[in-house]
């Protein structure tokens, strides 16, 4: 099926492409979100084990503080690049309406 077929009421191929890169962006960013989450939480059970097996003698202070503050640079690190794609998913979810507005008024015409 071609994009003539799926879209008779657009003509422009280029408002096509856009619409489609959109749509695809949100796809891959929405995809790199759920995965900094699951990273961060993999992180925060860490933490929790170093806590535990501190707690439990198995490793020396300098150990475990080393190892805790690793796990919180990595921890802060993931959270700044969830907060860049937060906001690249803010602007393109608002690109996203725009195409959609658009294109539901090619629709109307």
């Amino acid at each position: 099926m071609s994009q003539q077929e799926l879209f008779p009421y657009l003509i422009d191929q280029d408002f096509i492409d856009e619409y489609k890169f959109a749509q695809n962006e949100l796809k891959l960013l929405n995809k790199a979100k759920q995965q900094f989450v699951k990273v961060i939480q993999d992180y925060k059970i860490l933490k929790r084990r170093y806590i535990s097996v501190y707690k439990d003698k198995l490793i020396s202070e300098i150990e475990y503080f080393g190892a805790i503050k690793k796990t919180d640079l990595n921890i802060n690190e993931c959270e700044e690049w969830l907060a860049e794609i937060n906001f690249s998913l803010e602007e393109w979810n608002k690109r996203f309406g725009l195409l959609r507005s658009s294109m539901i008024k090619k629709m109307r015409i």
